[in-house]
């Protein structure tokens, strides 16, 4: 007879292995690799092009992106219609076949909207496909034609539209030899290339022009003279002569293109979508993606707009990236954006990586009225200028990192008012924690009752050498062209605003935006009968202005700028990219003096009807204190494209103030 010990160390390892066997099979289903299945596609009641015996199959999945191609598929006849052969992947897919007779270039199709963008417009090219079927097994599909704009068509539903509203003000073009189209497809009048008139000097024969269909083509060629060449072409409609200025720029001059993330990293849990915001130097450069390339190959992305579709100005980027599967470690794809034309071409490359976990977040102490959990730790201004013992207590702040790999941190040294700990890691884990000590800045160089500001960079490095930077700042005030300006907009009761810096915080938020006052107000509070102040909102004149107290909203030893100030404070440099807001272009980041980035909030405007408060592109202003006549005033109009200058508005409109300081 078996003993006691005997049974139970066969129970044991019965146990084992049964749980050995359900891990197995639990691992097994989790990175399951979908089956190759036979298709069978098949054309009844429509004949292929004459003589066409291959085709082309393009399988795309259920969001459009193309998944496989079979670019010299077998097209057989039978009785009942055409047959071709393929294989592909489970899953809901759909199924698009090209019939022609000649070889087509597939490198730009990445989506479904490619396939009718390149290949819709010849005749000579049936389309067919099969819409969204599941494919789990071998199975035969039926092809259906596919109704495509043909030249002699109507290829749009808008309303027709004279030529005048058609034509663009101005091309602009690079030096070298291209054709510049311009659709005029959706004119309701006939019309005529004309004459082209060249600027006085220039050769005569730079630019050609003519008409193709309801395009108009025009040809510059090379620029090698040492300066911008103009043309104005006519183009004739009826009894009518419009206009269009061509302008070609120097040889070697080409636009740049800055793009809010060059990398993006993430651990590739879920499927998500990643914004990235192009801003070329000149609202009319063009540009386009070049390219989109995974380093597997394999198609688990989607972009907007389209590689290859080109685009003018600045555009924001729709890049839609699935889960990674458990089996693959990692895998990237590389963006590569291009304006201009080769060889004075340039390009930028971005890169997206799936597999690698480097992220963080800061705890701020419960109270905190600056609280964000990303990108900035920034300490209250009222704690800071409050004096006694809780200002010059200092701040402790918790960074938690989640990481996958070793990581350290990069800081100033120099930076002494900051302290960090050694980071503690989770047993096993590169995951941990530390923490940021910051020392209160009430007694930092203060002048007119606050002091000055001052920042440094926390770097987070990991061993991919992805980089996270955290803006450790302390407000207050900043010297621009040698004059002390307040860090953020003004608030109600003479107070600045609740923070000075926005990254971090959630969209749509206004805590930097402070309050609205209508030109010569003392407070925010808005008023339909307000009559507005006639004279300066200062004294003395506007080179040399001087506070008013009994109307000005400012903190003491602080006043409404004149213009003149106002003009030199725009001109101050731009500050880097990382520091700017790109997402949703809220916020314009200049640099002080001594290199401290200083925010400008869009935060619009209140009507001077009715006081609501408006958010438009072109309705982002601030008030000088400088009086323009008795009903306008001196204003600062900032724009989402970072342009800034000053104009005048009625005084009765409600604006931000950003105060200098009084006496200097």
């Amino acid at each position: 007879m078996m003993e006691l010990a005997d049974i139970a160390t066969l129970a044991f390892i019965a146990s084992g292995l049964t749980y050995q066997s359900v891990k197995y099979w639990r691992s097994d289903r989790r990175i399951k690799i979908k089956r190759e299945r036979p298709v069978t596609l098949v054309l009844r009641g429509t004949d292929v092009p004459v003589g066409c015996r291959h085709a082309t199959v393009l399988v795309f999945d259920r969001r459009g992106c193309l998944m496989r191609k079979f670019p010299d598929a077998t097209c057989r006849k039978r009785k009942k219609g055409y047959r071709i052969e393929c294989s592909t992947q489970e899953g809901i897919l759909n199924f698009c076949v090209l019939f022609t007779t000649r070889a087509l270039s597939l490198s730009a199709i990445h989506h479904r909207d490619d396939v009718d963008r390149r290949f819709g417009e010849y005749p000579d090219i049936l389309m067919a496909e099969t819409g969204w079927q599941e494919v789990s097994a071998a199975t035969t599909l039926q092809l259906h034609p596919v109704e495509t704009d043909t030249p002699g068509t109507a290829t749009t539903d808008a309303a027709p539209a004279a030529l005048s509203m058609l034509l663009p003000p101005e091309v602009v073009t690079d030096a070298m030899a291209k054709e510049l189209t311009i659709d005029l497809s959706g004119c309701n009048e006939p019309w005529e290339a004309g004459y082209v008139h060249y600027a006085e000097g220039e050769p005569e024969n730079w630019l050609s022009t003519r008409r193709e269909a309801d395009k108009l083509v025009l040809q510059p060629r090379t620029n090698f003279s040492p300066a911008e060449r103009n043309a104005t072409v006519e183009i004739h409609a009826g009894d009518h002569t419009h206009t269009l200025k061509v302008r070609q720029q120097l040889i070697g001059i080409h636009s740049t293109l800055t793009v809010s993330h060059r990398l993006y990293v993430t651990a590739g849990l879920k499927n998500e979508a990643v914004s990235v915001t192009v801003t070329p130097d000149d609202e009319h450069t063009c540009w386009r993606i070049k390219s989109a390339n995974a380093n597997d190959g394999g198609c688990w992305y989607t972009v907007y707009p389209p590689v290859g579709v080109q685009q003018k100005g600045c555009k924001t980027l729709q890049i839609h990236l699935e889960a990674k599967p458990a089996n693959v470690r990692s895998r990237s794809l590389s963006l590569t954006l291009e304006t201009g034309t080769y060889p004075f071409s340039h390009s930028t490359d971005v890169l997206l990586m799936q597999g690698v976990c480097f992220d963080y977040y800061i705890e701020y102490p419960r109270t905190d009225i600056c609280a964000r959990h990303n990108d900035v730790i920034e300490t209250p201004l009222d704690a800071e200028t409050g004096g006694g013992a809780a200002a010059a207590s200092p701040g402790t702040y918790t960074v938690c990192v989640d990481s996958n790999q070793p990581w350290r941190i990069i800081r100033n040294e120099q930076a002494d008012w900051v302290r960090v700990s050694t980071p503690e890691l989770m047993p096993g884990h590169y995951s941990g924690r530390f923490t940021v000590q910051v020392d209160s800045n009430a007694d930092y160089r203060v002048r007119g009752g606050f002091p000055a500001a001052r920042h440094t960079i926390l770097s987070l490095v990991n061993d991919t050498g992805i980089v996270r930077d955290i803006l450790i700042y302390q407000g207050g005030y900043v010297r621009i062209h040698g004059k002390c300006w307040l860090d953020r907009n003004l608030g109600g009761y003479g107070k600045p605003a609740q923070v000075a810096i926005p990254l971090g915080l959630e969209k749509g938020s206004t805590l930097n935006h402070g309050t609205y006052f209508q030109f010569g107000s003392q407070t925010d509070e808005w008023q339909s009968t307000y009559k507005p102040y006639k004279d300066n909102w200062y004294a003395d004149k506007a080179e040399n202005p001087t506070a008013l107290p009994q109307i000005d909203p400012s903190p003491a030893g602080w006043r409404v700028p004149s213009h003149i100030e106002m003009e030199a404070f725009i001109n101050s440099p731009a500050a880097p990219m990382e520091l700017q807001r790109e997402e949703d272009r809220t916020n314009i980041c200049i640099l002080s003096d001594d290199g401290v980035p200083v925010y400008l909030p869009l935060c619009g405007h209140r009507s001077h009807i009715n006081g609501c408060r408006i958010m438009i592109p072109h309705g982002h202003r601030y008030w000088t204190g400088s009086s323009q006549s008795p009903v306008y005033g001196y204003s600062l109009c900032v724009e989402p494209s970072r342009q800034m200058y000053v104009m005048h508005d009625m005084k009765k409109y409600g604006f931000p103030v950003r105060c200098v300081m009084d006496g200097e």
